[in-house]
């Protein structure tokens, strides 16, 4: 007869990682491809199992409880800690794109703006608003270098940027 594995209310003491608890008891994580980070859980482990390893990759450091994760891909997988008394404690963790440096130049480029760039696949999501239309265009342009129409993605960017600002209207009026 097969036991369930026991699931333990597990806690990871890293101050500067920041672990969201899902609807169903889980925790999940949000990294970047091409980082690691470490997490510290509050008791040690035996075994780490990695459900995608195509996404993640994980190395055990010393003391037990210390790991370092690698995001290698874009997507989603799941890191099981597993404890000397046979809990696990399941973190969940979505790989985003990198879009760090196109917000670099945008926010260069356009310090009057408010924008945001969410990583979508092989392509972003660019909101906000620019002060003018030209602006908008030239936003997109720069975006554009970042992530190129392919034959799979043929428009990766999506444009949910508007304009904001006082606009004059010039009207004429006969009698």
């Amino acid at each position: 007869m097969a036991q369930e594995p026991l699931h333990s209310q597990w806690a990871l003491t890293n101050t500067h990682v920041s672990l969201d608890n899902t609807t169903d008891g889980r925790q999940s994580m949000r990294m970047v491809v091409n980082t690691s980070r470490e997490i510290t859980a509050s008791q040690v482990f035996k075994r780490v199992r990695i459900q995608n390893p195509n996404v993640l990759s994980a190395v055990p450091l010393e003391g037990g409880n210390r790991l370092q994760i690698s995001a290698i891909a874009i997507g989603i997988s799941q890191v099981d800690l597993l404890g000397a008394d046979d809990s696990v404690h399941s973190i969940e963790i979505m790989v985003l794109g990198d879009v760090r440096e196109l917000e670099a130049v945008l926010r260069q480029q356009f310090p009057d703006s408010n924008l945001q760039v969410v990583p979508v696949q092989t392509g972003c999501i660019i909101s906000g608003f620019v002060t003018s239309d030209e602006h908008v265009n030239q936003v997109i342009s720069i975006a554009e270098l970042y992530f190129p129409a392919t034959p799979t993605a043929p428009t990766p960017i999506i444009n949910k940027v508007g304009v904001t600002g006082v606009h004059t209207i010039q009207l004429e009026t006969q009698i």
